[in-house]
């Protein structure tokens, strides 16, 4: 009898911390969400779904979502070494640019922006990393590549406006000054 109360307190235990960590990880959302000035307003207004439909057309890309897949690997990716890091970078960033476009080509626009933002921040880390990685061994510059996605970033930058422009372009910049920042430590 004491077995089974302590199995349903620990359960109940287990549940709460659950539902207080979903709770706490939703409103930081939300505020940052509204400090970035993506939160509601005109925000769908400021995509133009049919120039970025075109847009991905020309690419040759079509977005496609699978949401469980974007979200897995994060625990991995908070726990890995660099190189392993690297990797799982790259590829939530990839998931998330598609998701990204997925969303915004269905008209959640707050949604859309988001997951971009979210997507650019795996790249600017994975450059950071490559930085450190080759400060160690030169021998890592063959670990620098373009991410095929930016084609889908830049139609996107050539789609929207406003905060859904601003802040996607100032983070692509970055984004793209580490990795010629990169490079020129390559040589290349």
């Amino acid at each position: 009898m004491k077995k089974t109360n302590y199995v349903i307190s620990a359960a109940l235990v287990v549940v709460g911390v659950g539902i207080f960590l979903f709770s706490l990880y939703t409103a930081s959302l939300v505020g940052l969400r509204r400090q970035l000035g993506i939160v509601g307003g005109d925000l769908a207004q400021s995509v133009d779904v049919n120039r970025l439909y075109r847009g991905l057309v020309e690419v040759g890309t079509m977005p496609s979502c699978d949401y469980w897949k974007s979200i897995m690997p994060v625990p991995r990716y908070i726990f890995a070494k660099p190189l392993e890091k690297l990797q799982l970078g790259r590829e939530l960033s990839s998931r998330r640019v598609n998701c990204s476009l997925t969303y915004l080509l269905a008209g959640n626009s707050e949604r859309g922006v988001y997951t971009m933002l979210k997507a650019l921040r795996y790249d600017l880390a994975g450059g950071q990393i490559m930085n450190e990685l080759m400060k160690e061994n030169k021998e890592h510059c063959g670990l620098l590549l373009t991410n095929a996605t930016y084609g889908m970033v830049e139609t996107y930058l050539e789609s929207v406006e406003g905060n859904a422009r601003g802040i996607i372009e100032r983070e692509y910049q970055e984004i793209m000054r580490v990795n010629r920042q990169n490079a020129e430590v390559c040589g290349l």
